[in-house]
C-alpha cells in the first residue's frame, strides 16, 4: 500500500480500521472481498472496520454496479462528510 495519508481522527483506531481505510484510500472502492485479498484481513474484521469507519463518516458504501447481491465501499473525500466526522476510537 502506498504512503496514504490517515486522517487524524482514523488514527488512534484499530489497526485493521487503518488497513482498510488506505486500501480504499488507494483504490477508491472496493467489495469486502477485495478489502480482504489487499490487507490479508478476514471477513469478520473487514466488517468491523467498514462498521467503524462508516459510522464515522469516513467510508461510504455504494451498490455494486453489475452485481446487486454485492456493495462497493469507498472513502469520503475531505470537502464532505470526514470534514465533520467522529474519531474512529477503539470501544
Amino acid at each position: 500500500m502506498s504512503g496514504t495519508h490517515v486522517p487524524s481522527g482514523i488514527q488512534n483506531a484499530p489497526a485493521t480500521a487503518r488497513l482498510v481505510y488506505t486500501a480504499l484510500d488507494d483504490a477508491h472502492s472496493l467489495t469486502i472481498a477485495e478489502i480482504e485479498e489487499r490487507t490479508g484481513s478476514c471477513t469478520r474484521s473487514v466488517k468491523e472496520a467498514l462498521g467503524r469507519l462508516r459510522n464515522s463518516g469516513f467510508v461510504k458504501r455504494e451498490p455494486h454496479p453489475t452485481d446487486q447481491r454485492r456493495a462497493l465501499y469507498a472513502t469520503v473525500d475531505a470537502s464532505g462528510a470526514s470534514q465533520s466526522a467522529e474519531e474512529v476510537t477503539t470501544s
